[in-house]
């Protein structure tokens, strides 16, 4: 799980030079103004929550 956070990690912070990454108590937000990815790490996987409008 770790390699697969990095690599993650690293990708949502390419996106922009205004993202950054915060650790919380329970999960991890990537943010700009607000939260736009929290990443929940669980035993076996990342439980991924997206704060973006979609049409």
């Amino acid at each position: 799980m770790m390699a697969l956070f990095e690599e993650l990690s690293k990708r949502i912070c390419n996106l922009d030079s205004s993202v950054r990454m915060e650790f919380k108590k329970l999960y991890i937000a990537f943010k700009t103004t607000t939260n736009f990815v929290d990443i929940v790490p669980k035993k076996s996987k990342l439980r991924l929550s997206l704060n973006m409008a979609f049409h």
